[in-house]
């Protein structure tokens, strides 16, 4: 080609048309229409930008080191923001940490090691965040470590852990819930349904292997970013195999799958829910922490579902193609926040309800060691590792084409899906026993005791003790001295278990229907009828007649084996020991054992321990047994009880009462505590817990005969509406005239009154409704002594008894005295205040 030749001369074809040029194009319009608006929204989106990513708690830790940081640097260091930091600058930081922040364990004055190194690292983002150019150089970087070493040897920061980490297996999970059930069924609880989902708290972290946050609110975080129904897709399946004859619910099997939307870093990322398949135990050992059952009886008593009992819920479901149950509520948390004792369905339980409900199951136990939810999740992990692998996902990677970076960073994982089988049974059945860790109970605790408050005095004894001294130089050290003290109280042997061959069977726990609801009388004393009891009003204890008596279907118990049981702890349960059964001695009495007076000193029970006594050993033992029921009876007791414990029965105090109802749950009625001398032929029932450890201070062989000679002979109810009163007697003659004295202080003939016979003061007025009332005005403004002192030696009370009723009420409930010895007290009372109204009136004479 000539050397003269030049390709700008040539024409070439103009190159095809993109084919994306046309890209963007209606984004490209909508700008340019709107280009002022959008200068304007930019500019001011800007200017409100704050600092939003990542969870509230680190959005919360860099708020809060980036404030400090900036108060630090202007007022200590006196150097304005413009500034670069230095290295200097940070080593004055660190060191002067220590002096300005206080330790959140309340056992140490030092402060973690890892709570400074996490304040340092949001600290170098406040300042990287305001200045590109700051750097540290090496020498910087190692001055800094040694910063930390210094601050270690002085003692002012620690790298020892606040608390040992533990591993709450399946197993002692379902020790613990079952700890919390039996104290329920003991001891009474103001809403069973409280207890419910407290145990089904419990049982789905473990059952789910998850972190508290996953199935509750974590703080900050908004109401409903918890687990709700809409998450669990719960199924039924027919067991072919069963036998026709038995119950629909003990015939078919729950399966479940529950998807975790809130998981850690991924709470509002659906592309990383994780997944979680569930299956019902067949093993009725584990029924407190089976959480498919939990969960049928925590939703059935809050109207979750379309109908009221499981059994109707149960057949719907399989009426479906899929078997799949219906929630009526789907966007409900399945664990609902409380205020007050009253759920609040709109809003999840926090984290700190479960916290708590560990620590109280943990309480009644026995276990000393303290315990975080974060420990349920450590227990599930240890279960399954030691569980075969079921899926081979290194063959999936490989059968898919996959790179070992997509099989490491779980894009294999993503194709393979969720686990589709459920491991929890397999779990309990591998149970790695761990020697040195906390014990599981395989011989549960039958009887659940509540341990005294400690005192004031104790704490002020254990903190005078020479080897204490070292926590009054602690933050709070009562409080580090309450929990020494309560861990050295918390040793108590548990018995063995005990043969339930003798003992009455489940099917005769059922129906559960209450007779009259909660807003009716005090209960006072029990009259058998056939093999019921029907708890009444006694004859020996007045009753104003304005209230119906209440009843609670209850049947009778036979005894417990006590020879079974370790002797100390049938001395701190209540129950009657053998000996103390057969012989003559009043079983009020503690027996004097040197043993067992031993065994209460190394336990630090003193003679004033007011320990909370199961009021029988038999008369909750039915309710008991249904822990370890069929699915049937299991769900169907756990979705009705609807007992409540109260020391007032006022009408009054119980008229807002619609929270106590709906969906499975029967009427509320009062939860009726039993004597602890029930065994041995004691009837005597209430509702008052006070008045219950009143009459058992008093129960004795010979009141027990006399009172069931009384409720074995005649009886007369008042025909008046809505009066429970009942007069009884051996003699027909006598309850005639307890009848008759009845009605006429209690409903005298209209136009009847009564009028004070002392008068002269300015509440003798009248008119009075009854004789009743005229003895309570008279007791009440005609004491006959002047206001003094409880007259027993060594009382604590400083009140001033201005009426001689009620210093003999003092007398006899406070100290147990009664009889002559009672008499001789209030006669003195009375004679002190003449003598020195004498006295008074000679002075006058002078």
């Amino acid at each position: 080609m000539d050397d003269d030749f030049d390709s700008s001369d040539l024409e070439f074809d103009a190159p095809a048309p993109d084919r994306f040029s046309s890209a963007g194009s209606k984004s490209i319009t909508a700008i340019k229409k709107n280009a002022s608006a959008l200068r304007i929204e930019s500019k001011l989106a800007v200017k409100q930008l704050q600092s939003v990513h990542g969870a509230p708690g680190s959005r919360r830790q860099r708020s809060q080191w980036a404030r400090t940081w900036e108060a630090f640097f202007k007022e200590v260091l006196k150097k304005n923001h413009a500034t670069v930091p230095c290295g200097q600058d940070i080593e004055r930081f660190i060191l002067s940490l220590p002096s300005i922040m206080e330790s959140s364990s309340t056992s140490r004055e030092a402060i973690a090691w890892s709570t400074l190194v996490l304040a340092l690292r949001y600290t170098f983002h406040a300042i990287r965040c305001r200045h590109d150019t700051f750097a540290l150089s090496y020498n910087d970087k190692q001055r800094i470590k040694d910063c930390f070493e210094t601050l270690r040897m002085q003692e002012k920061i620690t790298k020892d852990p606040v608390r040992e980490a533990q591993w709450l297996t399946t197993r002692l999970m379902a020790h613990l819930i079952r700890g919390l059930l039996v104290k329920a069924v003991r001891f009474g609880v103001l809403d069973w349904s409280i207890v419910v989902q407290k145990a089904l708290g419990l049982a789905l972290q473990s059952a789910l292997s998850s972190r508290v946050g996953e199935v509750a609110v974590s703080r900050d975080y908004d109401d409903d970013e918890c687990l709700a129904y809409k998450d669990i897709e719960l199924k039924v399946t027919v067991d072919d195999t069963s036998p026709v004859d038995l119950p629909l619910l003990d015939r078919v099997t729950l399966d479940a799958k529950v998807t975790l939307r809130y998981t850690k870093g991924f709470k509002r990322d659906g592309s990383h829910n994780h997944i979680i398949v569930l299956s019902s135990l067949d093993s009725v050992e584990f029924n407190v922490v089976d959480p498919l059952k939990l969960l049928l009886a925590h939703a059935l008593r809050h109207d979750c579902f379309y109908h009221t009992t499981a059994e109707d819920v149960v057949q719907e479901a399989l009426t479906q193609r899929d078997g799949v149950f219906r929630w009526k509520y789907p966007e409900r948390p399945v664990l609902c926040a409380l205020k007050h004792r009253k759920f609040q369905y709109d809003k999840g339980a926090s984290t700190q309800l479960l916290r708590e409900t560990l620590n109280e199951a943990a309480q009644l136990s026995g276990i000393t060691q303290r315990l975080v939810t974060h420990d349920i999740r450590r227990g599930a992990a240890l279960e399954a590792s030691q569980l075969p692998p079921r899926r081979n996902m290194e063959g999936a990677a490989e059968a898919l084409g996959h790179s070992n970076f997509a099989l490491m960073s779980g894009v294999t994982a993503k194709y393979v899906g969720h686990n589709t089988r459920s491991t929890l049974a397999d779990r309990i059945s591998v149970y790695a026993n761990n020697d040195f860790g906390l014990a599981v109970a395989e011989d549960r605790i039958e009887t659940t005791l509540n341990k005294r408050k400690v005192s004031s005095n104790d704490i002020d004894d254990y903190l005078a003790q020479p080897e204490n001294t070292h926590l009054k130089k602690l933050k709070v050290p009562r409080h580090a001295a309450t929990r020494a003290l309560i861990k050295q109280r918390s040793s108590v042997t548990a018995p063995k278990d005990q043969d339930r061959s003798d003992q009455i069977g489940l099917d005769k726990v059922h129906p559960r229907t209450p007779l009259q609801p909660l807003n009716q009388n005090k209960l006072k004393g029990i009259a058998p009828q056939s093999t019921m009891i029907d708890l009444t009003v006694s004859d020996d204890e007045k009753s104003d007649g304005s209230m119906t008596a209440a009843h609670l279907t209850r049947e009778t118990r036979r005894p417990v084996d006590t020879t079974k049981f370790d002797p100390a702890l049938l001395l701190l349960s209540g129950l009657p020991s053998t000996r103390q059964a057969q012989g003559n001695a009043d079983p009020g009495m503690v027996p004097d054992t040197s043993i067992l007076e031993a065994r209460l000193d190394e336990m630090d029970f003193g003679d004033d321990a007011s320990l909370v006594e199961p009021r029988s050993g038999t008369a909750a033992q039915v309710e008991l047994e249904v822990l370890e029921a069929s699915q049937s009876e299991f769900i169907a007791w756990l979705s009705q009880i609807n007992t409540r414990v109260v020391n007032d029965t006022n009408p009054a105090q119980h008229k807002d009462l619609d929270h106590l109802r709906g969906g499975s749950r029967d009427e509320p009625t009062f939860f009726s505590h039993r004597c602890k001398y029930e065994p041995q032929g004691c009837k005597y029932a209430t509702t008052s817990g006070p008045s219950m450890n009143y009459h058992e201070a008093i129960c004795t062989t010979e009141s027990r005969k006399s009172a069931n000679t009384k409720l074995s002979g005649f009886s007369k109810a008042c025909d008046v509406p809505g009066c429970s009163y009942v007069a009884r007697g051996e003699k027909e003659a006598n309850v005639n005239r307890n009848f008759n004295s009845h009605k006429t202080n209690q409903h005298p003939k209209p136009g009847t009154t009564f009028s004070c016979p002392i008068g002269g003061g300015p509440n003798c007025a009248g008119p009075f409704k009854s004789k009743d009332a005229v003895s309570h005005h008279k007791t009440r403004h005609h004491s006959n002594i002047v206001p003094q002192g409880c007259p027993v030696d060594g009382c604590t009370s400083k009140k001033l008894w201005s009426s001689a009723a009620n210093l003999e009420d003092h007398i006899r409930k406070g100290h147990l005295i009664k009889g002559k010895a009672l008499s001789a007290l209030i006669n003195a009372a009375k004679a002190r205040g003449v003598d020195e109204e004498s006295d008074e009136g000679s002075d006058e004479g002078y």
